[in-house]
């Protein structure tokens, strides 16, 4: 799975690069005049196997702006408690989203979806380079004629963690995503570029 701009994202990770305007097929209502603030912070979504996705989001230099960062920890724990055993960030990459209003989405699982206001954003990520950082870990990285390289961070117990570089990849381009903050998490959607529709992708906790 790609990283699409920050997700797998994560799915955001997948995080390929995310963004725009509309919602349910219409266009996005204009920006009502309030900040962008309450998203600003360190959001992180554990996937239960010791890899911690992480939104890092500061205030960009206009209101209603955002930059952002995104980056996976590694963890023996698979709850990612203790510290990172490997990093795993995207060097020289940048990602500045800007507000364009409010769309309708569609938050929750199969039996237990509601419909709530999301703030959109249009994003441009520029690219950067993939580095895997160990602090602990031992990291391998292997890579065979033109193939995609593939990187495996061992931690303990036999625990393993090993994606192609390829699948980790921040997507240059402008994308259209939403954010909804309640109390202290963060849930993302993306645009289905078919049909317009902003779809749930992700829920982070405020670290």
């Amino acid at each position: 799975m790609r990283r699409q701009v920050m997700f797998r994202m994560l799915g955001l990770l997948a995080v390929s690069a995310m963004l725009g305007a509309c919602g349910g097929g219409g266009d996005a209502d204009p920006a009502p005049p309030v900040t962008s603030s309450q998203y600003v912070g360190q959001w992180a979504q554990c996937n239960g196997a010791g890899r911690m996705d992480w939104l890092l989001v500061n205030p960009g230099t206009e209101d209603g702006q955002l930059l952002m960062e995104v980056e996976s920890t590694f963890h023996a724990n698979a709850d990612c408690s203790g510290s990172p055993g490997a990093y795993m960030i995207f060097s020289g990459a940048s990602i500045v989203a800007e507000k364009t209003g409010q769309v309708d989405a569609s938050l929750g699982s199969a039996g237990n979806v509601r419909s709530v206001k999301a703030d959109a954003f249009k994003t441009t990520t520029t690219s950067g380079t993939l580095r895997v950082l160990s602090s602990g870990m031992t990291v391998d990285y292997t890579r065979l004629n033109n193939a995609p390289g593939t990187w495996c961070i061992n931690g303990v117990a036999g625990s393993q963690y090993c994606f192609l570089e390829d699948d980790e990849a921040l997507i240059e381009g402008e994308y259209q995503i939403a954010f909804l903050r309640e109390n202290r998490q963060l849930h993302a959607f993306d645009r289905d570029e078919q049909d317009g529709k902003y779809e749930y992708t992700a829920t982070f906790q405020l670290r």
